[in-house]
């Protein structure tokens, strides 16, 4: 059997355990909880990139939807101009600008060579 001293050894011995173990088991916790908080910073953090991002990418696809737009509008323009002054070359060559007189032949002319 186990002397007293022996089985004094043992229970502080246990206790030590016991303690240690507790300690351990709070700074566990504590990491844990400091590792949760810096997750949920960084969580945070990465929402408002995102929404910063997301707000940046919509300005820019406005912006060059604008451009875009712009840019059309002057390729209508010249399109047109060119379609009026297609339109007017061959009324004019037709003789059908309004400026009859500048396409005829004077009078007397015809046949004469």
């Amino acid at each position: 059997m186990a002397s007293n001293d022996q089985m004094y050894k043992v229970g502080e011995t246990k206790g030590k355990v016991q303690e240690k173990t507790g300690q351990m088991v709070d700074e566990v916790k504590d990491k844990a909880g400091e590792a949760k908080g810096a997750a949920s910073e960084k969580k945070q953090e990465v929402k408002e990139r995102a929404g910063e991002a997301k707000e940046n990418t919509g300005n820019y696809l406005s912006e060059t939807a604008e451009a875009a737009k712009q840019k059309a509008s002057e390729t209508v323009e010249q399109v047109k101009s060119m379609a009026q002054g297609a339109a007017d070359a061959v009324k004019h060559t037709l003789g059908l600008d309004g400026d009859a007189n500048a396409n005829a032949k004077p009078s007397g002319t015809a046949g004469k060579n």
